[in-house]
């Protein structure tokens, strides 16, 4: 093999390991880029359900009829909300101490700041009227004794829509609870598919 030969293998072999490097930087620029998508996907997934929307599992019936056991809903962060709750808005919240392993509560919104709500005759009365209910499990509200609350500044009064004796543990029993402890307004019950729901907001006053 002359001089010109192996001067032309060797810039075959070169020009084969130019082609293999350029390869394997290419392959860790792909792999450094995907790396760098799931990232950034995580983190905005991270961030959607931190402030903006959240996925929640019902649990337990007190929310019957209007949501069963092992529903799934989104809820609005209180971000997007704002503190602008209204009566009859269903809220998923932490609940008082005592409750707190039990995970979230969902209850509906009965009375916002200033209001006043009884519980009287089977009948919850807001500001002295009798509450019209279409949402609860039945007509007669459990209430025992007669019981009246006046609503805090940045409280609000909640109730589960099963008003059957034991059903539902609620202000009836542990009274308001800070707005600070809210962590979303339901806005769609996406699970079972036969049930997806959009779930309307409350009455704006």
């Amino acid at each position: 093999m002359d001089i010109k030969d192996r001067e032309t293998d060797m810039d075959v072999e070169n020009h084969v390991e130019e082609m293999q490097e350029k390869k394997t930087k290419s392959k860790g620029r792909e792999i450094l880029s995907w790396i760098l998508y799931l990232a950034v996907v995580l983190m905005i997934a991270f961030a959607v359900r931190k402030f903006i929307f959240n996925s929640v599992l019902v649990s337990g019936s007190s929310m019957n009829p209007a949501f069963q056991d092992r529903d799934q809903v989104f809820t609005a962060r209180p971000l997007i909300i704002g503190k602008n709750y209204r009566h009859g808005d269903v809220v998923v919240f932490d609940p008082p101490f005592e409750y707190s392993k039990k995970g979230y509560f969902i209850k509906r919104i009965i009375g916002l700041p200033g209001d006043t709500v009884e519980i009287k005759d089977g009948k919850v009365w807001l500001n002295g009227k009798v509450l019209e209910e279409n949402y609860t499990s039945q007509d007669a509200t459990e209430s025992g004794e007669t019981k009246s609350f006046v609503i805090s500044e940045g409280a609000v009064f909640v109730m589960g829509d099963n008003r059957a004796k034991g059903a539902s543990y609620d202000s009836r029993f542990f009274g308001e609870i800070p707005m600070k402890n809210i962590e979303g307004v339901v806005m769609l019950r996406y699970w079972p598919i036969s049930q997806w729901t959009a779930i309307p907001r409350g009455k704006a006053e």
